[in-house]
């Protein structure tokens, strides 16, 4: 009896420890079921589900990955790449993944790295990856290190180095894992720099511990960190005060900016890789990026800023306009420039971006001080304290290096060509598909090519794809509220707008109504037929796409006594032809009879600005009538000036700077001939003298050089 009762005892034994283990097994292959059969991704139904399932994988992968001669082995094992597929999962959050990789497990936290690495909101976790590096075993660093290598935007290189500890330096593996960052870094062609964490990083490890284990790292790049943190740091108080000082000044780029939408064409990469080389040196050089007039200057350095950036670089931005302003007292302009270089070259990592560097390169001299702007700037260019970028035109270079020959040794110079068409229609479709993602504008296809022959033809003073993309950019701001698609209308009215010219003469598919132009000015003008038929059939040139583009728009020579009417019909053709009255430049030329006053056309090289110049008041406003009243008078030296301006549309200041004159019709008048038909006559009844257009031209060909009026679109009497 009792040996039955034991039997029945162990057998009720057997059957309870037979069924808990069997529960066991049931449950995890309910769980395992789970986590393959439901559309919900692991860890967002249950993280008990996902924890049970990667502590199981972990007792595999985990004591393997310890017996491994290197983590990357850890690759290929299957429980390893399964377990970063269920953290990697979208209905995993990042907050539940990131406790992993700063969980006390060294294989959960490597494969949690691993499925931020296939995540597309790893970008968030940069900060937090940067700060448990600290903390990392040997294997997990190496994850660590492959994601921070791999996330977009770069981390600069030696961030990760920031929080060194003291047994990474006797550890074996350490230094190599390291090492192995460092030299896929330089692979990539990524620069050795600690970037903007060096001031960044609030619990940064001792400068010299970081370079102790820099030491045995025994990269090039290794060495070249180690230099940098040799370089003076600022404290926080210290920045701010530096940059309260730079700001009353100038003003910093912004790290991005939503009004302009920059996108790189491929022909500048050579040029990016030659301004980043020049960057990267020891001590950085200085760069002059030339060409003409919107090019796109200023985009190729807000893209180089933008790359820049992620290293610690900053622009600092001042014109010569900037530093000049408020300064009153001798000594006062050159007090604000050294504060200005001192601040910047203490400053971490600071670019001075000036605008108008030729300007400031002529501009500054006064009786107590001989030296320009630039030349109180060089010495700290030189001494490799000061990094300058600089815009210029070709003209504006040339002109530089001809004042200031040894700025070659100081600057790299990279030239900016202009885009050809095809190339800049691709990159205008670019910019519009970037606008209808940004802007929520849409503009209909053709718009690209309608910019771009509306600004080769009433733009030609710019220089592609700056001038198309312009019409672009301004369209897309008139337009912002306009409902439905923009399309070429759009366009001609922004390019209405800019120039002044009516939409009937810049619209193709129009006709103009050359009947209704000729009333216009007949109204305006009485009994002047001539000069009223010379101006409507030059407009009529202009509708039709057949005058000069290297040209002005005309070059007309009204002559006549006072009082018939030549400045009113200049007039009437400014209000015509761009909108209004006040689009008319009038000089007198009677003011002009001396040699020395070119300077008032041109403007003077030792002056900083001369709004009351030809020039710059053309610069201003390129789209006008320019009336030259009485131009007999001028000097014969003005009469060559504009000669070269008939002919080519353009005058050239002192400074190598340009104003285009081929959207000007110009117009001079002239008294010549006006009292050649008065006579004392003979006889008692002497008979009035006739005013006839061939004494008028006998007295213009007695005046003028045949080149001066093979120069003339016209030359119209005025009765």
């Amino acid at each position: 009896m009792e040996y039955a009762a034991i039997v029945v005892f162990y057998v009720l034994l057997a059957a309870a420890v037979f069924a808990f283990f069997f529960r066991a097994q049931l449950r995890a292959w309910w769980i395992r079921r789970k986590l393959k059969s439901l559309s919900v991704p692991a860890g967002s139904f249950e993280p008990p589900v996902l924890t049970t399932r990667l502590y199981e994988l972990d007792k595999v992968f985990g004591p393997f990955g310890s017996d491994a001669a290197h983590p990357s082995a850890l690759r290929a094992h299957a429980h390893f790449i399964e377990a970063a597929r269920l953290l990697a999962a979208p209905g995993v959050s990042l907050a539940v993944l990131l406790q992993y990789v700063e969980g006390n497990s060294w294989s959960l936290a490597s494969a949690a790295l691993a499925a931020l690495k296939q995540r597309k909101d790893g970008t968030e976790a940069i900060e937090r990856v940067l700060a448990q590096c600290q903390y990392f075993a040997p294997w997990t660093m190496y994850f660590a290190l492959d994601f921070l290598f791999d996330i977009a935007p770069h981390v600069p290189v030696g961030a990760p180095l920031m929080r060194t500890k003291d047994w990474w330096i006797e550890s074996r593996w350490m230094p190599n894992i390291f090492r192995d960052y460092l030299a896929r870094c330089a692979e990539r062609g990524d620069v050795a720099t600690f970037g903007a964490a060096l001031r960044t990083t609030a619990d940064a490890s001792p400068h010299a511990l970081i370079r102790r284990f820099l030491a045995v790292v025994t990269h090039p790049f290794a060495e070249t960190l180690s230099q940098e943190l040799d370089a003076p740091t600022v404290h926080s108080a210290d920045v701010t005060q530096k940059v309260t000082v730079l700001t009353s000044v100038g003003r910093f780029w912004p790290h991005e900016s939503d009004a302009d939408i920059l996108v790189e064409p491929d022909g500048w990469q050579s040029s990016f890789t030659l301004a980043e080389t020049a960057i990267g040196q020891r001590p950085p050089r200085s760069l002059l990026i030339s060409g003409e007039p919107l090019v796109g200057k200023s985009s190729f350095l807000r893209l180089l800023a933008g790359r820049l950036r992620h290293e610690g670089w900053s622009i600092f931005e001042a014109s010569g306009a900037d530093l000049q302003a408020g300064q009153v007292y001798i000594g006062q302009l050159e007090g604000r420039i050294r504060q200005v270089v001192d601040e910047l070259a203490s400053t971490y990592r600071t670019i001075w971006y000036i605008p108008d560097i030729v300007q400031v390169a002529m501009s500054g001299r006064h009786h107590g001080q001989s030296a320009t702007m630039l030349d109180q700037i060089v010495p700290a260019i030189a001494a490799g304290r000061l990094v300058v970028f600089g815009e210029t035109t070709p003209k504006g270079l040339a002109r530089l290096m001809q004042i200031r020959p040894s700025l070659r040794g100081l600057f790299e110079t990279i030239t900016i060509e202009p885009l050809p068409a095809n190339e800049t229609l691709a990159l205008a479709e670019d910019v519009l598909a970037g606008m209808a993602k940004t802007m929520s504008l849409h503009f209909v296809p053709e718009s690209a090519q309608v910019a771009l022959d509306a600004a080769g033809q009433y733009l030609s003073g710019s220089g592609l794809p700056g001038s198309a993309l312009l019409m672009l950019k301004l369209t897309a701001l008139r337009a912002k509220d306009a409902e439905g698609p923009i399309g070429p209308r759009h366009i001609l009215q922004t390019l209405s707008q800019l120039s002044g010219l009516p939409v009937s003469i810049l619209d193709t598919r129009e006709q103009l109504d050359l009947k209704a132009v000729r009333n216009f000015f007949a109204a305006r003008v009485i009994g002047q037929d001539e000069a009223v038929e010379a101006i409507v059939g030059r407009i009529a040139m202009l509708k039709a796409g057949l005058s000069d583009p290297n040209k002005p728009i005309g070059v007309f020579l009204f002559a006549g006594p006072t009082g018939t009417g030549k400045t009113e019909l200049a007039k009437a053709v400014s209000e015509f032809l761009f909108g209004s009255v006040e689009r008319m430049i009038r000089l007198d030329m009677s003011e002009f009879q001396t040699h020395d006053s070119i300077g008032k056309i041109l403007g003077q090289a030792s002056a900083f600005v001369d709004a009351d110049s030809l020039i710059n008041r053309v610069r201003k406003q390129p789209f006008s009538v320019l009336l030259l009243d009485e131009f007999e008078k001028s000097h014969p030296m003005i009469w060559d000036l504009f000669l070269q301006a008939f002919d080519e549309g353009r005058l050239t200041d002192p400074m190598g700077q340009v104003a285009d004159l081929r959207h000007c019709l110009i117009i001079l008048t002239s008294n010549l001939g006006a009292t050649a038909h008065r006579s004392l006559g003979l006889g008692f009844a002497p008979q009035a003298d006739e005013f006839t257009k061939e004494q008028v031209l006998r007295a213009i060909a007695q005046t003028y050089r045949p080149e001066f009026r093979n120069r003339l679109d016209s030359s119209c009497l005025r009765r």
